[in-house]
């Protein structure tokens, strides 16, 4: 009996190796006539034989397409020993829809078989939640954008090893739209936008090189492989300065001078040091609020589901700001109007989880509990949030120190 066939017209590849090796195989063969079907499931059994376990896996799970394994196939290297990495270097870097044999005439998707390049396939395990993802999403986009002269359409994982990277930071910009001013009459509202370019951020640049190292282990499945070494040295770090934004002592004339409706967005961002986006998944009060011990509870976010506590005094805040009035927009836009009223524009919604750390620290909490209560990895990383008090008070230290020698 003739094998399966998919939605596209390949033949399917239904093979049961789990008794003996826990591999299970029901994935097209991406072959139309059952010829090519068989050679291609004689070149399964083949590396079964050589023992290559690691690739029929890869090949079960979706991680290489039965085109790597009929290419190894043909250049007579079924039983080479690094044919995953090989697979892995010579796949191509970018979906293209152009060339992808499971669509038809009209762009539709008509197979069941998944045709997604190899930065596809590593995005979907780069980064512990949403947000985390969706940065790295961000900077290899624009990587492919700004990159196209040396990372075309045809471009594979090994074609990273011959891009300029420092010709690539030179033209790392970002492309900010700004509105003119409509005006009432027509051609004012013909004009529709500017575009400016300024150099992006050391910050922009360094989460691109963190990017693309991520995906190199994801791809290549080996930190300490040498390809992967040798890209991740040849792109240069740059060197950043770190925002210390002095906010403490501006907290209540920020609350004033936002609508009175969206005050306990920012109370509960500043009591609590909760991340925005956390602050905006509890939707639900009865899932989220605990009243007898004055805990939220978050569903989940960077770091993935927590609990942030909150001073009883502040409970009537909470229970009025979850869920919150605003959405992030606004939420954003009235608060950088409240700073630049006060003559500081430069300031972050963010920055109400400094305003959190930097509080602690002056009522002498201990880095390691701050640290805890923000549900941050390292402690150098709260040390950074509470260094504008921790200046401060070592200013303080040596102007007692020098008012001693003088006394003495």
């Amino acid at each position: 009996m003739s094998p399966k066939r998919t939605t596209a017209g390949y033949y399917v590849v239904e093979i049961d190796w789990s008794a003996k090796l826990g591999i299970t195989i029901n994935r097209s063969s991406e072959c139309s006539t059952l010829r090519d079907h068989r050679a291609f499931v004689s070149a399964l059994w083949r590396l079964r034989e050589n023992g290559q376990m690691a690739v029929l896996r890869a090949f079960a799970d979706g991680r290489i397409p039965a085109a790597s394994i009929k290419q190894a196939a043909r250049n007579g290297k079924l039983s080479s020993d690094h044919l995953l990495t090989e697979m892995a270097l010579d796949r191509r870097l970018w979906h293209d829809d152009a060339i992808c044999p499971h669509r038809d005439n009209g762009g539709a998707h008509k197979g069941d078989e998944p045709c997604l390049g190899a930065v596809d396939i590593a995005l979907r395990s780069m980064g512990r939640s949403k947000e985390t993802r969706r940065r790295y999403y961000t900077s290899l986009t624009k990587l492919r954008r700004l990159g196209a002269e040396w990372l075309g359409e045809d471009a594979t994982v090994r074609s990273l090893t011959t891009v300029p990277w420092r010709e690539l930071r030179e033209r790392w910009t970002v492309e900010v739209k700004r509105r003119k001013q409509p005006g009432k009459g027509k051609a004012a509202r013909k004009a529709g936008y500017v575009i400016e370019s300024h150099e992006a951020s050391a910050a922009d640049w360094n989460h691109l090189a963190r990017a693309i190292s991520r995906f190199l282990t994801e791809a290549l499945g080996d930190v300490y492989h040498p390809v992967r070494r040798e890209i991740v040295k040849a792109i240069e770090r740059e060197q950043e300065v770190e925002r210390r934004p002095k906010i403490r002592g501006l907290f209540w004339e920020i609350i004033d001078r936002v609508p009175e409706h969206a005050r306990p967005c920012y109370v509960i961002l500043g009591a609590t040091g909760m991340r925005v986006g956390e602050y905006l998944s509890c939707r639900d009060p009865e899932k989220c609020l605990r009243p007898d011990d004055h805990a939220i509870d978050v569903p989940g976010g960077k770091t993935g589901a927590k609990a942030y506590f909150v001073d009883s005094e502040y409970w009537d805040w909470v229970t009025l700001g979850i869920p919150s009035p605003l959405k992030y927009h606004w939420m954003r836009i009235y608060f950088k109007r409240a700073v630049a009223e006060l003559g500081r524009p430069t300031l972050r919604l963010h920055d109400l989880r400094h305003l959190f750390a930097q509080s602690a620290k002056k009522e002498g909490v201990p880095t390691a509990d701050t640290q805890a209560a923000l549900g941050q990895r390292t402690p150098g990383i709260t040390r950074g949030y509470e260094m504008e008090e921790v200046q401060a008070d070592v200013a303080r230290a040596v102007g007692r120190a020098l008012k001693r020698g003088r006394s003495a």
